[in-house]
């Protein structure tokens, strides 16, 4: 319930329980190691098969974290010693960045020859530079682009103070991690993880029978985990209904930095941020619920009672209601996987044997699942109401015919693994180090969001362990496996339901996993931690060599220090930095934070970038010019980087080499929101060369598929008036598409640029082609009608383009306003309101005709008419503070102020931070207190 522990106070405390367990387990050995007693055996087999692992594992994680001297790193790592020669300058010769202590003096500002164009306000924002502004201004906003990545927009909340890093990473010798703090991070947990594995197999308790059973413990832990399920779905559907912005009612994540009331965001997540990693904890519960619910609970009976089926019942439907809302497609997957991989597994352990499931056992496990899955999903769309069925259909309905948009998206991160993976073969980049390392491989083109994950766990183990990790990983996965295979085939009769329950849910997981990071989420990983162990719990009380080793024979020793390395490990974990990554990479304020941030974050471009814009202008020419360099080879994509270091370039002379430089930011980038100089304003003034390397790159990336460059190359050819290039780019570039809306759009912008350069025939059968392409939008039927047909009065022509449109059920409303507009803008007010009119008829709701053809009416001074369409209009959208202006105007002007003062107040209390809103309100007060005070005065006289 602690937000998935992804923020450090939770997962601080979800570790130093972990470590607290196992020295609680600790102190129970010890305390009966003198007794014989049943409570103190041990399952020796599972005991070694698992140590061995698991503590070469954690060996291997802390040898990513020894500094190596320069020859051994280069030996083992020789990419690992090429990214630490290129982020330190100097390295290995020197320490890292120990010419940062000694700043150097600052740079001055040479005046350029030819023409000075002064940027606008908006324009500085975006990274432009000043003419003859100190270095420090220009330099100091590098990277201020209104398109903010995410990983920026959080550092606009306050971060803790920029940690120190130690003494031991600020010499010459470099760890395998090319990021520690993360490693360190990963570390800590593996440790916990490992605790609390242990200590959940080998807790000693019950007496008697159920130790022998090995389910005394075990029992009351999995309904803990299914009461768990049971409370967070809960919780997410309560959320869900009463949606204010934020989780569970009171927390705004770092990344969204407000309250999020959209649409996109009324999905089902619960305490989670992420909906799909609520959706992935409850997948992993569901087949717990349903196996209580179709084998009479844990352990399994027959003879369960009406109270315990409904119990179990209530506890399935709960989690498949939340997982439909949550709306994730993984989660859906997950739910019908559990469910069939659990009856199945029990149908196999059981079909030679006569069982207390009697016929279910001997049914169909797929036609069970199915029947199940189909009843639940009834139920939950009835449950879920009209908003709830109407929004998991369309995400279904989008998934069934777009669904391989997100997997082409991720699979384009997922190619670029094996490239790494061949830099850093053996050991890798470090666990947790993915994030830091990616950058530098991303592929083209830049898009907004900044990938953090691999969504795919078992890539991003590759690239952060190496072949070496993930072979130990896989030893200990391998091990755990076996057990529970063995574990299920000797589970009784009454046991196999939980067994196949916990390996349903731990399969589907590994599932998810494949598209997914459920795993990163710590509260995930405890529950697939969990499950794990209380499988292997169960195999280790039914083991035919279990209960071998009595705790006596174990060394005494062992006790204390084990004791005390839990306690040690529990005080570390709670002293971890108090912001979680990358939001504890705050930006530099001084030489030595920025010192420590190379020292820990070297590969971070981001921190590079902070350290330019701070201490840029006080750098060397060599030294700034040595980190722009670093900045555009960690960040190859990003537009920032590159168009710095183009400018760089320039600045030393090197023009040839800037315009490659700026031709490959607009391949990488082509958006010209990320590119300061691609403003309309100022593409004009820019010199051929520059102009020419701009077309270049975004041809390029035309040339490529690149999503959103046609668009820019369209805009780029109109800033510059060359409007036959752009009608034959978006010619070519709809006849080469195949998403058929995609297609409509080029058409239409073809049309424009055609209706443009006085061709309206050529622009009218582009539109028409728009209209084929895509019938059901209405933005093609309103560019033939108010791009051709209108401004050459062809008004029975548009009045059958509109029938069509109408045919295909496209919103009359539109239609008719962009006969309407054009008419109205040629003086032709009597065709304008035929066509409102016409559009109110089919629909009468339709605020958009409803508040046009008032407005029409109150251009030809009909007040009381225009004043019924506004009242109309207050009422159609209740909410709209324009509404209630546009009746107050009029009412104004129609001498009906009584009218015109109320709506006015409504209006003010609509949009009380609205200025315009206010001005007008109080430019009418005042014409009533003249009014007043006028009368009042001859009343005198």
């Amino acid at each position: 319930m602690l937000f998935g522990s992804v923020y450090p106070w939770a997962y601080r405390l979800a570790e130093l329980m972990c470590f607290a367990l196992f020295a609680l387990w600790m102190v129970k050995l010890k305390s009966i190691a003198g007794a014989d007693s049943s409570a103190g055996r041990i399952d020796a087999g599972l005991l070694r098969a698992l140590r061995v692992p698991c503590g070469i594992l954690v060996l291997f994680v802390g040898f990513q974290l020894i500094p190596l001297p320069p020859a051994m790193l280069q030996a083992i790592s020789p990419s690992t010693y090429r990214f630490y020669r290129q982020v330190y300058p100097g390295w290995p010769s020197t320490a890292p960045h120990e010419s940062l202590n000694d700043p150097g003096t600052a740079v001055s500002v040479s005046k350029s020859d030819g023409p000075v164009i002064l940027p606008t306000e908006d324009e500085v924002r975006r990274g432009a530079a000043i003419p003859f502004a100190p270095v420090a201004l220009n330099r100091g906003e590098i990277g201020s682009s209104a398109a903010a990545e995410p990983a920026q927009i959080g550092r606009a909340q306050k971060v803790e103070q920029i940690r120190a890093a130690p003494e031991i990473y600020a010499r010459r010798w470099r760890p395998l991690s090319i990021a520690w703090p993360l490693t360190i991070a990963a570390l800590i947990g593996a440790l916990a993880l490992i605790a609390l594995f242990f200590a959940t197999i080998f807790y000693p308790a019950g007496a008697g029978r159920e130790v022998k059973e090995g389910f005394a413990l075990t029992r009351v832990l999995m309904l803990a985990i299914l009461a768990s399920g049971v409370i967070v779905a809960l919780a997410g559907l309560a959320n869900w209904g009463t949606w204010n912005g934020k989780i569970l009612w009171v927390m705004v994540p770092y990344d969204w930095g407000a309250p999020n009331l959209g649409e996109a965001a009324r999905r089902a997540c619960g305490p989670f941020v992420n909906p799909d990693h609520f959706a992935g904890y409850l997948a992993m519960i569901f087949p717990l619920a349903l196996a209580g619910l179709i084998f009479g609970g844990f352990p399994a009976r027959s003879s369960s009672g009406l109270a315990t089926r409904v119990m179990y019942g209530f506890a399935t439907f709960v989690i498949f209601v939340a997982v439909a809302l949550s709306q994730s497609r993984a989660g859906w997957i997950g739910l019908g996987v559990g469910a069939s991989l659990m009856i199945a597994l029990v149908h196999l352990r059981s079909r030679d044997r006569v069982g207390v499931e009697g016929e279910t056992a001997k049914a169909n496990p797929l036609t069970v699942s199915v029947g199940i899955l189909a009843a639940l999903a009834v139920l939950a769309l009835i449950f879920a109401g009209q908003q709830g069925r109407e929004q998991t259909i369309g995400r279904f309905g989008d998934t069934v015919l777009h669904g391989g948009l997100d997997l082409r998206g991720r699979y384009s991160v997922w190619a670029r693994t094996p490239q790494i993976v061949r830099e850093f073969p053996l050991f890798g980049v470090g666990m947790g180090a993915w994030p830091e390392i990616f950058f530098r491989f991303q592929p083209p083109p830049r898009t907004g969001l900044i990938n953090n994950a691999a969504h795919n766990d078992y890539l991003e183990m590759m690239v952060d362990a190496g072949v070496v990790g993930v072979a130990l990983l896989g030893w200990l996965m391998v091990r755990i496996a076996a057990r529970l295979r063995t574990a299920l085939r000797s589970a009784p009769t009454h046991l196999a339901p939980a067994m196949a329950a916990i390996i349903a849910g731990l399969i589907v997981m590994s599932i998810i996993e494949l598209v997914d990071f459920d795993l990163h989420i710590p509260a995930n990983l405890i529950l697939f931690t969990m499950l794990a162990a209380l499988g292997l719990r169960i195999g280790a009380a039914q083991s035919a060599s279990g209960m071998q080793t009595a705790v006596a024979n174990l060394r005494r020793w062992i006790y204390g220090p084990a004791i005390a390395t839990a306690m040690v490990l529990g005080i570390v974990a709670m002293r971890q930095h108090g912001a979680p990554y990358p939001y504890d990479i705050g930006k530099p304020r001084t030489i030595a934070d920025a010192r420590n941030l190379l020292l820990s974050y070297s590969g971070n471009p981001s921190v590079h970038e902070s350290i330019l814009a701070r201490f840029g202008s006080t750098m060397t020419p060599a030294a700034r010019s040595r980190e722009i360099a670093t900045w555009a080879w960690l960040d190859p994509t990003s537009p920032r980087a590159r168009d710095s270091y183009a400018q760089d370039l320039l600045d030393r002379g090197r023009r040839a080499d800037a315009m490659n430089e700026i031709g490959q930011s607009t391949y990488v980038a082509p958006d010209s929101r990320a590119h300061p100089y691609m403003s309309p304003r100022l593409l004009p003034w820019l010199a051929d060369d520059q102009r020419r390397a701009i077309e270049k790159g975004l041809g390029r990336a035309v040339a490529d598929g690149f999503r959103g460059s046609v668009l820019t190359l369209g805009e780029y050819y109109a800033a510059l008036g060359r409007t036959a290039d752009r009608a034959n780019l978006f010619v070519q570039a709809a006849s080469n598409e195949r998403d058929r809306q995609r297609r409509a759009q080029y058409l239409r912008e073809a049309g424009d640029a055609y209706a443009a350069t006085g061709e309206p025939r050529k622009a009218g059968e582009l539109f028409e082609r728009a209209i084929e392409a895509d019938p059901d939008d209405a933005q093609n039927y309103a560019a033939l009608i108010a791009g051709v047909l209108v401004p050459h009065e062809e008004y029975e022509r548009a009045r059958s383009v509109i029938e069509q449109g109408i045919a295909n059920q496209v919103d009359a409303c539109r239609l008719e306003l962009s006969v309407a507009i054009g008419a109205q803008q040629r003086g032709r007010r009597d065709i304008a309101e035929q066509a409102l009119n016409r559009a109110l008829e089919i629909d009468a709701e339709s605020y958009d005709c409803t508040i046009e053809l008032g407005r029409l009416y109150d251009r030809d001074q009909r007040y009381a008419r225009a004043m019924i369409m506004m009242d109309t209009a207050t009422r159609l959208k209740p909410d709209s503070a324009e509404a209630y202006l546009e009746l107050a105007a009029v009412a104004e002007k129609n001498y009906d102020y009584s009218a015109a003062g109320k709506a006015y107040e409504r209006a003010a209390a609509l949009a009380p931070q609205n200025q315009v809103v206010a001005q007008t309100v109080a430019a009418f007060k005042r014409k009533l207190a003249d009014a007043a005070d006028s009368e009042l005065h001859k009343g005198r006289d």
